[in-house]
């Protein structure tokens, strides 16, 4: 025999998460909504992260050090002075970043140690040195990479 108040509650849960899903008032939007970043900085907890504008930056740019997140730079351009890195990931996994223009740091994009990551939609130009540098990183997925004017490899 089913219990009448426990199917209650269900329906009332229920209803309140489809509601606030088509309406968006629930605390769902909050919590799978994307953190917007609008200067250059350090990635240190897992999260969704976007630009809303490009950056620009004298040495390094973002750097991740946190495993689990998510980068959609949206088609921004994240540019450098000549020296630093770009985005830099070190020691991290479970990676995705995406939709990313990158000019004129020292390298473009480096993965130190990360895994299990997919990078996508990413353009590196005019670096100094790599457009991406890639060392001790394993099972990672790169779609979609195009890398001109570098002055070393890719």
């Amino acid at each position: 025999m089913q219990n009448p108040v426990l199917k209650l509650v269900c329906v009332i849960l229920a209803s309140f998460i489809f509601s606030g899903c088509i309406t968006g008032n629930s605390t769902l939007d909050i919590i799978t909504s994307s953190t917007p970043l609008l200067v250059c900085t350090d990635i240190t907890e897992p999260g969704d992260y976007e630009l809303t504008q490009d950056l620009s930056s004298a040495g390094s740019c973002l750097n991740i050090y946190s495993d689990n997140v998510s980068l959609n730079c949206n088609g921004y351009l994240i540019n450098g002075s000549g020296g630093g890195t770009g985005i830099y990931l070190i020691g991290i996994k479970n990676i995705s970043i995406s939709n990313c223009n990158i000019s004129n740091f020292s390298t473009g994009l480096s993965l130190f140690y990360t895994n299990y990551s997919n990078i996508y939609n990413i353009e590196t130009s005019y670096n100094l040195g790599n457009g991406i540098y890639l060392a001790s990183s394993n099972w990672n997925n790169f779609t979609n990479i195009t890398a001109y004017i570098n002055s070393n490899a890719g």
